[in-house]
């Protein structure tokens, strides 16, 4: 059985009411101002099939992460962990 602090804490990372993903259109950046542990997630309707660059821009440690969805489900594709180093977060895929 989950105690109340184990619901807290899956409700803070898998609320009830997400937000739709913002869709990313080519050559325009989106600011984010987050605190520690959160995130944004973006949508990617891609024109044609090629490969495409996605990355992140600043001083913030940043995870990026691409999943596609098939089906309703998400599959994983790719990842970059800045980890904290002095560059940013980038995935290059074929989509």
């Amino acid at each position: 059985m989950l105690s109340a602090a184990d619901k807290a804490w899956a409700r803070k990372w898998y609320p009830d009411d997400a937000p739709q993903a913002l869709v990313l259109e080519p050559f325009k950046s989106v600011s984010a101002n987050l605190a520690a542990g959160q995130q944004l997630d973006f949508a990617i309707h891609p024109a044609q099939s090629r490969k495409y660059t996605i990355s992140t821009h600043g001083a913030s440690d940043t995870l990026l992460t691409l999943f596609e969805d098939v089906n309703g489900t998400p599959r994983y594709l790719a990842a970059d962990d800045d980890s904290g180093e002095d560059r940013n977060a980038s995935i290059t895929q074929k989509l």
